[in-house]
């Protein structure tokens, strides 16, 4: 224990904090298009599996399905996504829209993959990446 900071053996402590970090270089990051990446990896997942239920969408950026909902309310009113329902299942389209704008979003997980990798290291941060992922799996 850090006599800095007697919380840093405190997994729990450290992970927000590094969160908070992280997510404020992502918040820079993704600033210049006006979505935050939670929107972003959303209209990724929707690029790349089109069409694509919404709760597949929640399952795979690690959201709540309500929580996925009111975001992409926000992606249709823009015009990036459509909805369309079958049943009980709401299933969301890429748009020609999503199509032009897929460049911009790139552009800005590429400047934040360069921002942290620079802070961090590359090394560091992809053996970090890859600790947390294994722990992700065993707390899921």
């Amino acid at each position: 224990m850090s006599a800095k900071n007697p919380f840093e053996c405190c997994l729990y402590f450290t992970a927000g904090r590094f969160f908070r970090e992280i997510n404020a270089l992502a918040e820079e990051s993704f600033q210049e298009i006006g979505l935050s990446p939670s929107y972003a990896y959303i209209l990724m997942v929707v690029d790349n599996e089109s069409p694509i239920a919404t709760s597949a969408v929640a399952n795979r950026v690690g959201l709540k399905p309500s929580t996925v909902t009111r975001l992409v309310d926000k992606l249709v009113g823009k015009g990036l996504i459509q909805r369309s329902q079958e049943g009980r299942n709401v299933w969301l389209h890429k748009t020609d829209k999503l199509e032009e704008e897929m460049l911009q979003i790139t552009a800005c997980w590429n400047k934040l993959y360069h921002a942290y990798n620079e802070i961090i290291g590359t090394k560091e941060a992809t053996e970090l990446n890859a600790a947390l992922c294994q722990a992700n799996e065993k707390l899921e």
